[in-house]
């Protein structure tokens, strides 16, 4: 028994795909040809518009790594730039700090040699 094309492929089909193919045909036989220009425009419409659809896909999914490494690498760059602010501060506070306490130890020696020319200074002008 030799089974034909048709008998193969009902075996491999469901019902409604049996069904759609009919229908199509069957359409197709009585709609008028302005009606199936419509259809073909639509489906090629629908083509652009998938088209289009994954071409945005693609650029939306390339601007958000693009856009990923832009902000990891000014990322890195301010942390590096902190980072040498913050050094940078550390040095100028501590410079300022010794100069301050240099500074402050000097007038605190002024002081102390004032303070002692005055203690022996002040009884030797009252002949105490």
């Amino acid at each position: 028994m030799q089974l034909s094309h048709q008998h193969l492929f009902a075996q491999h089909v469901t019902p409604v795909a049996v069904w759609t193919v009919s229908s199509v045909i069957s359409v197709t036989a009585w709609t008028p040809s302005s009606v199936l220009t419509a259809l073909v425009f639509i489906g090629c419409l629908d083509y652009k518009l998938s088209h289009i659809s994954r071409c945005l896909d693609y650029k939306r999914s390339h601007i958000s790594r693009c856009l990923d490494y832009k902000l990891s690498h000014i990322s890195r760059c301010l942390n590096y730039k902190l980072s040498h602010i913050s050094r940078c501060l550390d040095y100028k506070l501590s410079h300022i700090s010794r100069c301050l306490d240099y500074k402050l130890s000097h007038i605190s020696r002024c002081l102390d040699t004032i303070k002692c020319t005055y203690s022996t200074a002040l009884p030797w002008q009252f002949g105490l």
